[in-house]
C-alpha cells in the first residue's frame, strides 16, 4: 500500500511539474508576442502587409490601401466612366435635365466606389489593445500565425489579401480587397447608388425611346 501511495503522490507532483512547465512556456511566448506586437505598434503598418499595399499612414494606422486584385478596380471604374458618359450624352440628345441627373448620379456612384476600393478595411494588427494580451493564454485564436500578430474577436485572416482584416465581411474581387470594419459602410453606398444608376439607366432608355418616337 505504501508503494502505491508513493506512486500517486510521484505522479501528482510529475503532473504539477509538467502543468508549471507548460504555463511557464505559455507565459514566456505570451512575452514575446507582446514584445512584437509593441514594435508593430510604434512604426506602424509596414509598405507591403501581404499582399496589400500601403499607400497612405495616418496614426499609426493603414489609411489608404491597394488590394491585390485591383487590375478589376481599374477595369470597372473605366466601364462606369464609359457607360456613364455614353447615356449622359444620349440623354443630352433630348433632355438637358435629364442629362444633369445622370452625370450626379454617376458621379456619387464613382466616388463611393474609389473610397471603397482606396480605403482600408481595417486590420486587427494595427488596433492592438491590452485587453488581447490577458486572452492568450486562454484563446490561440488571438495570435495570427501568419501575420504574427493579436487580432480581435471578429477579424478574419483572408488567404487573397494574406492578412488579417477587422471584421471582415468578404473579398471583393471587383474593389480588389476586402470589405471590412473601415469600408463597409462605403461599399453599402457604393451599393446603393449603384442600384439608382441602372434604375436611371433603364428610365432614360424608356424616356429617350418614346421621345425619338415622338419626334418621328
Amino acid at each position: 500500500m505504501n508503494n502505491y501511495a508513493n506512486f500517486d503522490i510521484d505522479s501528482t507532483i510529475a503532473e504539477e511539474e509538467r502543468y508549471e512547465q507548460t504555463e511557464n512556456i505559455k507565459t514566456q511566448q505570451a512575452l514575446t508576442q507582446m514584445k512584437e506586437c509593441s514594435k508593430i505598434e510604434n512604426r506602424g503598418p509596414p509598405r507591403i502587409f501581404g499582399r496589400t499595399l500601403v499607400l497612405c499612414r495616418y496614426r499609426n494606422k493603414a489609411l489608404v490601401t491597394i488590394g491585390p486584385d485591383f487590375v478589376y478596380t481599374l477595369c470597372l471604374i473605366v466601364s462606369i466612366i464609359l457607360v456613364s458618359a455614353g447615356f449622359c450624352w444620349l440623354s443630352l440628345l433630348v433632355s438637358h435635365l435629364l442629362c444633369y441627373i445622370g452625370i450626379l448620379i454617376s458621379s456619387c456612384l464613382l466616388v463611393s466606389f474609389l473610397l471603397t476600393a482606396l480605403i482600408s478595411p481595417g486590420h486587427p494588427s494595427f488596433e492592438i489593445k491590452k485587453e488581447y494580451f490577458k486572452k492568450v493564454k486562454e484563446d490561440r485564436r488571438y495570435w495570427c500565425q501568419i501575420c504574427k500578430l493579436f487580432s480581435t474577436d471578429r477579424s478574419l485572416h483572408c488567404p487573397d489579401c494574406n492578412c488579417c482584416v477587422s471584421e471582415m465581411d468578404h473579398h471583393c474581387v471587383w474593389v480588389g480587397k476586402c470589405i471590412g470594419k473601415w469600408n463597409l459602410h462605403l461599399f453599402q453606398s457604393f451599393i446603393t447608388f449603384g442600384f439608382i444608376f441602372f434604375v436611371y439607366l433603364f428610365t432614360s432608355m424608356i424616356i429617350v425611346s418614346l421621345l425619338i418616337e415622338d419626334n418621328k
